[in-house]
C-alpha cells in the first residue's frame, strides 16, 4: 500500500521528476529494493544518475546489470526503455564514461 501512494503521490506531485533522486536515495541509504515502477520511470528519466547513485550505495550487481543494459539500448537493443528514439552516439550523446569506468573498478576487486 505504500507503495502504491508513494506512486500517485510522485505523479500527482512531480511530473518534472525532481524528487525521484530522493527518493531513491532514501530507498537505497536504507538497503531496501526499489519497486519496478520506479526503476522503470527512473531510466527513461534519468539512467546515467541511477546508475550513478547504484555505485555509491554499493549496489554493484543491480549497477552491473543497468550499465549492460544502457550499453544494449545505445546501441540500439531495448532502447524504448531508456528512451532512446534512435541508438548510437551521434543521437544522444551523453554516455556516462566515468561512472562505467568506475563500475569496471569495483567490479574488478569483487
Amino acid at each position: 500500500m505504500p507503495w502504491v501512494y508513494l506512486r500517485k503521490q510522485l505523479a500527482e506531485e512531480d511530473p518534472e521528476k525532481s524528487y525521484y533522486r530522493e527518493v531513491v536515495k532514501h530507498i537505497l541509504a536504507n538497503q531496501a529494493y526499489i519497486p519496478q515502477w520506479l526503476l522503470d520511470d527512473y531510466k527513461l528519466h534519468n539512467p546515467r544518475e541511477l546508475l550513478y547513485m547504484y555505485l555509491l550505495y554499493g549496489r554493484v550487481d543491480e549497477a552491473a546489470e543497468l550499465a549492460i543494459d544502457f550499453v544494449r539500448a545505445y546501441l540500439g537493443y531495448g532502447s524504448d526503455a531508456f528512451g532512446f528514439k534512435h541508438y548510437v552516439a551521434k543521437t544522444h550523446p551523453a554516455f556516462p564514461i566515468n561512472t562505467l569506468d568506475s563500475l569496471l573498478q569495483v567490479l574488478e576487486i569483487h
